[in-house]
């Protein structure tokens, strides 16, 4: 239970901090690294 709750922890941490990025950053990044591989 406790290994499942710190993974739920840490999965709504990326989560939140991806919402606090703007989303076209994000895009951005993934256009760029289509193009340069």
């Amino acid at each position: 239970y406790e290994i499942g709750s710190k993974a739920a922890d840490l999965l709504i941490d990326v989560i939140e901090r991806r919402r606090i990025q703007p989303s076209h950053e994000i895009i951005q990044t993934h256009l760029v690294e289509r193009e340069s591989s």
